[in-house]
């Protein structure tokens, strides 16, 4: 059996109303978890091309990236998956949040106050998120959220 490493980016936006854009992880077409929004890394791909790539797939607005905030590894040998996210900071530029149409449901990104963020972030990226929007107190980068 052949097993691979999949390598992964992440995008951590907020607005000036100190919120964080999610997105969530449709099982049976319920959210299970959110993410930052970000995705896969295709063959010769750059990590910043793909975070680009993804969140515009996932939210419909473009970025450009701010900071490179580390990385997160995840492993798991009962299903067997191990994964590598590259996490960055992103600085809105352009566009209106739209849902990404899968073949598990629409997909709506939403904001969520730094506050009071959802409970069901994703576990293995949730202390990375909580440890980026500590620092967002002194600096938005992200559209103003209109709801």
């Amino acid at each position: 059996m052949t097993h691979s490493i999949r390598n992964r980016t992440a995008v951590i936006l907020t607005n000036d109303k100190q919120e964080i854009l999610l997105v969530p992880h449709l099982v049976d077409g319920q959210v299970s978890y959110w993410y930052p929004p970000g995705g896969g890394v295709e063959f010769l791909e750059s990590i910043e091309s793909a975070a680009v790539r993804e969140f515009k797939e996932e939210t419909g607005l473009k970025i450009e990236l701010a900071e490179n905030l580390g990385y997160v590894q995840f492993r798991r040998a009962i299903e067997p998956w191990h994964s590598i996210t590259f996490v960055f900071r992103g600085k809105y530029l352009s566009g209106i949040l739209q849902a990404e149409q899968t073949k598990y449901g629409d997909k709506m990104p939403e904001w969520f106050s730094t506050n009071d963020l959802p409970e069901n972030i994703v576990p293995y990226l949730k202390e990375t998120v909580l440890s980026a929007v500590k620092g967002f107190a002194i600096s938005a980068s992200g559209p103003v959220n209109s709801s």
